[in-house]
């Protein structure tokens, strides 16, 4: 790719950016959630110690992207810009070079300003190349912080991730403070409440709103205000619960699918996250079983895991060699082995299931406490 073109490329990409910049220095992002105050916190840390990017992850709908525009607002008052990119905008000619030449140019436009760079990258996952520019982005990162000391003030990285989590490269996760996102819970969907519907506070129970309300997600919510206030303009009137709760259904988009999915999706997350410990944990239990030692409660915990490969010479095969069997395996049945024959066998219907619905809201009511995770897994 010629430097033009390149140069081309970022200035694009920058006057989009600072576009957006101003949108968000008119239009305060809600907190109903938590998180902006949560990360104004965790800057406020030394910064010798903290982080110097964010992991977002979580369902759609959760606050992934307010949560990230909490973090370039308070980066905007320590001499931050932010640039906002897609999978799309640097693999569009799906060249990992050219995507990499395209983020060395950013950075250097940036240094050459002394202004620190506040990037927000996004829909990466399945994309050829997603390892090698993250792992350059790790390095970028380290080098940055190591020569925090020796840099301008103003010439500093910080890189929001909104990703699934899943495959970052060591080098990258290191630097990263994970930050979970959840579905509002009924707490969170009445403080959300209270802050953006007060003009229909007298029209509309919002405790009954928030019960009625639950799997919505924050862009529902939105929705929902929105017919809330056009219904009280158009008619002056109270709601009742009857009304309330119709208004609340013609929002759900196709409810039970989104319920199905929500579930699966959770349980799937539940397993891989467990399943990192699991590896972890199989060295000392084989050989605890091999030598016919072991507590009953430790033999317990590794049947309870139902992960039957005992068709593989587990003893003799690396972590990595056994991470590479289990990725290989048959996914319903490593599904099935995992939940039990009959729960695997519902999980994997209801996959197929909501393969073939129509998009539909994220569902099932998660807890409303932020979770923000160690650094390292």
């Amino acid at each position: 790719m010629t430097a033009e073109k390149t140069k081309d490329w970022v200035d694009r990409v920058i006057g989009r950016s600072e576009d957006f910049e101003e949108c968000l220095k008119t239009h305060w992002t809600d907190d109903s959630f938590g998180w902006g105050a949560l990360l104004g916190k965790l800057w406020n840390e030394p910064a010798d110690t903290r982080p110097t990017g964010l992991l977002l992850t979580g369902p759609e709908g959760c606050g992934r992207h307010a949560a990230a525009a909490h973090m370039v607002r308070i980066l905007h008052g320590k001499e931050f810009g932010s640039v906002w990119l897609t999978g799309d905008d640097l693999l569009e000619e799906g060249n990992v070079s050219v995507a990499q030449e395209r983020l060395d140019a950013l950075l250097d436009d940036f240094w050459e300003k002394k202004k620190g760079l506040c990037l927000v990258l996004e829909q990466l996952e399945g994309r050829t190349g997603r390892k090698e520019l993250l792992n350059s982005l790790g390095k970028s990162l380290w080098d940055y912080w190591l020569a925090r000391e020796t840099k301008s003030e103003a010439s500093r990285l910080f890189l929001i991730l909104i990703d699934s989590g899943r495959g970052i490269p060591s080098l990258l996760r290191e630097r990263l403070q994970r930050c979970r996102m959840t579905l509002p819970g009924q707490q969170h969907r009445r403080y959300f409440l209270d802050n953006n519907a007060k003009d229909v506070a007298g029209y509309v129970d919002f405790d009954d709103c928030a019960e009625y309300t639950e799997g919505f997600t924050y862009a529902q919510m939105e929705d929902l205000v929105r017919d809330l206030r056009m219904q009280v303009d158009a008619t002056e009137m109270a709601l009742s619960p009857e009304e309330l709760k119709q208004m609340v259904e013609e929002q759900e988009e196709e409810p039970p699918a989104a319920r199905r999915r929500a579930v699966l999706e959770d349980r799937l997350t539940q397993m891989l996250d467990k399943l990192p410990e699991l590896l972890n944990q199989l060295p000392a239990l084989l050989q605890a079983m091999s030598n016919g030692g072991g507590s009953q409660a430790n033999r317990a915990d590794f049947s309870s895991s139902q992960i039957d490969l005992s068709s593989q010479n587990l003893e003799n095969m690396s972590e990595e060699e056994l991470r590479k069997s289990l990725e290989e395996k048959d996914p319903n049945l490593l599904v099935a082995e995992i939940f039990g024959e009959e729960e695997g066998k519902l999980l994997i219907q209801q996959a197929h299931e909501a393969k073939f619905d129509q998009p539909a809201a994220e569902g099932a009511e998660q807890e409303p406490t932020p979770i923000v995770e160690e650094q390292k897994e």
